[in-house]
C-alpha cells in the first residue's frame, strides 16, 4: 500500500477540521494525539508547532532517547505494554500511563509516584478482543483489578472513575457483546 504523505502542516489541519467537526456533532470535546512511535524528534516539533500538544509513546527505551527534545508544552502520555522494570525510567517523565493491566503493574507505579511525590494518572486497558497477543484486564476481571488499583492511592481520582451501578452493568454488557461479536 503506497501512502500520500502530505506536509505534517496540512495533515494537522486536516486533521484539526476533521475532529472539530466530530466534536460539534457528537457535543463533546476530543483531544488529538500524535503517536510518536519510531518518529523523529525533527517532526514532533513541527507537529506541536502546528498545534499538536499531545504526544503517545509506546516504548519506553525510545521514549527515554527522544525525551529531552520534546517541547517542554507538550504533554506526554505512555500507551504502549509497560513492564514493571521501566516504570522507575519513566513515571516522573510522563503525564499519564494508558496502559496499566495488571496489579502487579498497578503497586509498582503506584509505588514510585509515591516515592517522587506525584499523583499518576493512569488507563486500564482492557482486551475486548480477548486475543493472547494483545495486552490488557479481561473485561471479566476489570471490576477487580479497578477496585484493587483504586485503594492503592497514587492515582488522581475524578467524577469518570466514579461510575454508578447502571453505568457498570452498561460497559460489562457492552464488552460481552464485543467479545462475543469477535469469537463468532
Amino acid at each position: 500500500m503506497s501512502l500520500n504523505y502530505k506536509s505534517i502542516a496540512d495533515n494537522c489541519k486536516s486533521v484539526f477540521e476533521k475532529v472539530q467537526k466530530a466534536s460539534e456533532k457528537a457535543g463533546h470535546k476530543a483531544r488529538i494525539m500524535a503517536v510518536t512511535k519510531t518518529i523523529d524528534i525533527e517532526r514532533i516539533n513541527e507537529a506541536v508547532s502546528c498545534g499538536i500538544d499531545l504526544l503517545g509513546e509506546n516504548r519506553a527505551q525510545e521514549f527515554l532517547e527522544k525525551r529531552s527534545g520534546y517541547p517542554k508544552s507538550a504533554e506526554v502520555h505512555f500507551i504502549g505494554g509497560l513492564q514493571t522494570n521501566k516504570v522507575r525510567q519513566i513515571i516522573d517523565k510522563v503525564d499519564m500511563i494508558q496502559s496499566l493491566d495488571t496489579h502487579k503493574l498497578g503497586e509498582e507505579i503506584s509505588r514510585l509516584a509515591v516515592l517522587n511525590n506525584r499523583v499518576m494518572d493512569v488507563l486500564i486497558q482492557v482486551n475486548i478482543g480477548g486475543e493472547l497477543t494483545k495486552n490488557g484486564v479481561a473485561p471479566q476481571e476489570l471490576d477487580d483489578l479497578t477496585e484493587k488499583v483504586l485503594l492503592l492511592g497514587a492515582y488522581a481520582k475524578n467524577e469518570q472513575e466514579t461510575l454508578s451501578d447502571k453505568e457498570k452493568d452498561y460497559l460489562k454488557n457492552m464488552a460481552t457483546e464485543i467479545v462475543k461479536y469477535y469469537n463468532r
